[in-house]
């Protein structure tokens, strides 16, 4: 009788110890399934730009455009402001939620001003170019 409890306690240490190998075996495999997703994590946020900078590029454009209009000088404007508009809807559409909204009002914004330069060629006499993203007027 002992020796067959003996061989019993041995069997089920066996089973036991196989069941834990083979436990750390599957947690091996999500901690490395793991890993390759929060380096594809880091891989994607390093490729986008951070929303501060694409803001920074896009609000020196507007400075940019500002100073040509101020200097008379009205197509390099309406490029800067053009290249601010791109910036702005690709910037929308890699927004988040939250800040959606603020791009969205910023690019309401951008495109009064757009409008504005607009009129202001218009009424100086100079032949506007239509331009990707303008509403025609």
């Amino acid at each position: 009788m002992r020796g067959f409890a003996s061989k019993l306690m041995t069997l089920i240490l066996i089973g036991l110890l196989i069941y834990g190998i083979w436990q750390i075996s599957v947690l091996r495999k999500e901690v490395a399934s793991l890993r390759t997703e929060v380096a594809q994590l880091k891989i994607m946020s390093a490729a986008k730009p951070s929303s501060a900078s694409s803001l920074n590029e896009i609000r020196s454009h507007v400075e940019l455009a500002r100073e040509f209009a101020v200097k008379g000088n009205f197509e390099k404007a309406r490029s800067e402001l053009q290249k601010s508009l791109d910036g702005l809807e690709k910037a929308g559409r890699d927004a988040s939620a939250p800040s959606l909204n603020a791009l969205q009002s910023v690019q309401k914004k951008m495109r009064d001003t757009a409008d504005n330069i607009q009129k202001l060629l218009e009424k100086i006499g100079a032949e506007p170019k239509a331009t990707k993203g303008s509403n025609g007027k």
